[in-house]
């Protein structure tokens, strides 16, 4: 006889303690993944509202390059008959 071992794999049923455990197992572990789907969709919405707020800057930056100008607001004042009589003209002030 051989000094080497042998091992079978045989169906065992599990007693109604043993589902009884596997079932509270199944649970944690279902709350588990609910958890963390939750945290998944907290972080992606956070990266999303990074990204976005990224891309509007980017954007404002392109235009500016590519305008060479930006719009500024300037106090004016109107001025009558300018620049031709019965004509209101708005001028800066200062």
């Amino acid at each position: 006889m051989s000094d080497k071992r042998m091992y079978e794999q045989v169906k065992r049923p599990f007693t109604d303690d043993e589902i009884r455990k596997l079932g509270e197992l199944l649970a944690r572990e279902s709350q588990n993944l609910i958890d963390i789907r939750e945290q998944k969709t907290a972080t992606v919405a956070g990266f999303a509202a990074a990204i976005k707020v990224s891309l509007k800057a980017q954007a404002e930056l392109a235009l500016k390059i590519n305008n060479r100008y930006e719009l500024t607001e300037v106090e004016v004042m109107p001025m009558m008959d300018t620049p031709r009589p019965g004509k209101e003209g708005l001028h800066p002030r200062g």
